[in-house]
């Protein structure tokens, strides 16, 4: 989801502050990217009142949800986008 540069720049603070900013920042594609990393939509999730807890906890499910998909024999499809399908 973030290189290298954008990864230290946000590395000690709180999703509180960042998420909303990348999402602004990637605009058109920041859906995009965040279903492909598994991240919580800002319109699944409220990064302003969530703790960094909340945050892995809201991400656990997703991944949980999508391993649940491969084993279930979907391979890797799945009903958020892949960001390579842009």
């Amino acid at each position: 989801m973030l290189a290298a540069s954008e990864n230290n720049r946000i590395s000690d603070s709180d999703p509180q502050e960042y998420i909303s900013q990348l999402w602004a920042e990637h605009d058109a594609n920041a859906a995009v990217i965040f279903a492909s990393n598994l991240v919580p939509k800002t319109t699944e999730f409220d990064y302003k009142k969530g703790t960094f807890g909340a945050v892995l906890e809201a991400r656990s499910r997703l991944i949980a949800e999508f391993i649940a998909g491969l084993c279930d024999g979907k391979g890797h499809q799945r009903s958020r986008p892949v960001l390579g399908a842009v």
